[in-house]
């Protein structure tokens, strides 16, 4: 699996500037597989910071420069949106964030005071 999510990324980033269709499925794909395979976010940075290293080499090795790569933070960036919005959207809407604290405290505040003892 995680060979298979490297690939979608080097597609992803390989198309993300030149065509924005391939772009868009395969960060589709890259962010899908990761949300369902509880990919941890760390991981995927790791993926994005091995394949610009691997562009770097390449570059390097060609005689290109590599400054341009820089740029590519954009789809790591817009990775992790769709990731956001993808854990945002997995929450139930009937549940509160602000109300799970304050619930808690309402718990507590209704529980009976306990019995004082004498000795």
């Amino acid at each position: 699996m995680l060979e298979s999510l490297q690939r979608t990324y080097r597609d992803l980033l390989i198309s993300y500037f030149s065509d924005p269709a391939a772009s868009n499925q395969a960060l589709e794909s890259f962010v899908n597989t990761a949300f369902f395979s509880d990919l941890p976010i760390t991981r995927t940075v790791d993926i994005h910071v091995d394949q610009i290293d691997e562009f770097w080499k390449q570059l390097r090795l060609e005689g290109h420069k590599s400054e341009f790569l820089q740029d590519y933070r954009l789809a790591l960036l817009d990775v992790m949106a769709h990731l956001c919005e993808m854990y945002r959207r997995s929450i139930p809407p009937d549940i509160p964030l602000s109300g799970l604290a304050s619930g808690r405290h309402r718990r507590e505040a209704d529980l009976p005071d306990a019995p004082e003892v004498s000795s």
